[in-house]
């Protein structure tokens, strides 16, 4: 673990924490990007707010989100919106 991550630590998580919160009551993960279900195993966890921008990395910061929406999103979040973030 890298010392970022080691000094944002916070709540604890796991994977199957997280890919169960964000089922939302039902059978698919919600990729928080999109709103739309993750309905194959191509599951990433992302931080919501970077670490690197002093981010945590808990449960509260880590979200479900489509391999492809992760992938070509920015590093920086800087079009993450507030309701996305309100939405964890």
């Amino acid at each position: 673990m890298t010392r970022t991550l080691k000094r944002n630590q916070g709540i604890p998580y796991t994977r199957e924490l997280v890919i169960d919160r964000d089922k939302m009551g039902g059978l698919y993960p919600i990729c928080y990007l999109c709103g739309k279900p993750i309905t194959d195993n191509k599951i990433h966890l992302d931080h919501v707010i970077p670490v690197v921008l002093k981010g945590k990395d808990c449960f509260t910061n880590i979200a479900c989100v489509h391999d492809t929406c992760n992938l070509k999103k920015s590093k920086d979040a800087r079009e993450i919106t507030t309701e996305q973030v309100e939405g964890i």
